[in-house]
């Protein structure tokens, strides 16, 4: 950033030095009688004595970066212990004395008859039928229907599948890749570098603003754009700077010539292959085997089965029967009840009384104070520095 900052600063001081030397030979131009071609320039100004240039102290201001120390105030907070007073109530217990009318309940015991009713048990003869089943077994005849079998044998005939290997031919397309050779045209560039000497027009150096800041590229451009100004005005600063000039370039001289060359590339070929294969036949057999059939012949039958079955019977028996009679009956009894009592006493209560008591507290605050200390700061200053400028020195054919 300094060094486009002093070649921003410098580009002035070249500038002036080239439009100097441009006028200069600008008045050479108006100096010589010759037409504008570079060649009669050249012829006519062969008698102008060349521009001399001369060297000049300048002085520039440069930016230089210097660490000072300064004084600053800097806001710190420190403990700081402190007491409160503060009142609270306090409730103080005070026993005070007070007559009182309470009822008490006095037990009394009392005597009374109540009339109840008891129940005896009497015990009585009852005779009661009840009703039984008498098991009786008995023999009876039943019919039943039996399903007998009966096997028989006979030949049956059935069909299986055997399987034959058998060899077949068949055919399969195989693809392969077989190199064949053919022929392009290219077209190739055989030309050189030769140096030609060409007619350019050079454009004068526009005039640079004072309020525009220059960035990094054009501080890079101006830079080298007076520096080849330099070098051509220390050759001959009078009659270079012309509107037409011949300059020597690098120019590229074509020759375009076209042939054929071979090459070999795959292509894919198909071509029918014969194999063999073998395949699985099945093929029909009839076979015989000996097979058991089972028919069923209905039979009836008999048998003799034991049946026991439950007759009804009715029953006499006596049996006791508790009867309960009721009778009343006279009892006393004691019951106590409370009789209340008034009467008069003194007790004592106690009443919380509240006193205003003062207490203290202590606590700590975080107190700011201002405290003076030293940083180092960094500050830019422009410094007066001596460069040294060549600057052309007017000539008899340029006045």
């Amino acid at each position: 950033m300094f060094r486009h900052l002093i070649l921003w600063m410098m580009a002035p001081a070249f500038i002036l030095a080239a439009a100097n030397s441009a006028e200069a030979c600008h008045r050479c131009k108006k100096c010589c009688s010759a037409p504008a071609p570079c060649s009669a320039c050249n012829d006519a100004c062969e008698g102008c004595t060349a521009a001399a240039t001369q060297e000049v102290e300048k002085t520039v201001l440069v930016p230089t970066i210097f660490t000072e120390t300064r004084k600053i105030a800097v806001t710190k907070y420190r403990d700081d212990a402190r007491t409160l007073a503060f009142t609270v109530m306090k409730n103080v217990p005070e026993t005070k004395t007070r007559n009182i009318s309470k009822t008490e309940m006095v037990p009394e015991i009392r005597t009374r008859k109540i009339e109840t009713f008891t129940c005896r048990p009497v015990l009585e003869n009852k005779e009661v039928s009840y009703t039984v089943n008498v098991p009786e077994t008995i023999t009876r005849t039943i019919n039943y229907t039996v399903r007998k079998p009966i096997y028989s044998q006979r030949e049956v005939e059935y069909t299986v599948n055997v399987p034959t290997t058998e060899i077949r031919t068949g055919l399969r397309a195989i693809c392969r890749m077989v190199p064949v050779v053919k022929t392009r045209t290219i077209t190739e560039d055989l030309g050189r570098w030769e140096i030609q000497s060409v007619e350019q027009q050079v454009a004068a150096a526009p005039e640079p603003k004072a309020d525009e800041k220059l960035n990094a590229k054009q501080d890079a451009k101006v830079e080298q754009k007076l520096t080849a100004d330099k070098e051509d005005s220390s050759a001959d600063p009078c009659c270079n700077p012309d509107p037409c000039a011949m300059v020597e370039r690098k120019v590229w001289v074509p020759n375009v010539q076209t042939r054929e060359v071979e090459y070999t590339r795959k292509e894919r070929v198909v071509e029918n292959e014969e194999f063999t294969y073998n395949v699985t036949v099945y093929r029909p057999e009839i076979r015989t085997r000996m097979v058991t059939e089972c028919t069923y012949v209905t039979e009836e039958r008999t048998r003799d089965i034991q049946q026991t079955l439950c007759r009804p019977e009715t029953r006499t028996k006596t049996i006791q029967v508790t009867r309960y009679v009721r009778e009343p009956k006279t009892r006393e009894e004691q019951y106590t009840v409370m009789i209340p009592q008034t009467k008069t006493a003194t007790e004592e209560y106690t009443v919380m009384k509240q006193v205003p008591e003062t207490r203290t507290k202590n606590y700590t605050i975080k107190a700011p104070y201002t405290e003076v200390q030293e940083v180092p700061v960094k500050v830019c200053r422009m410094v007066a520095k001596t460069i040294k400028v060549q600057v052309p020195v007017s000539t008899p054919c340029c006045n």
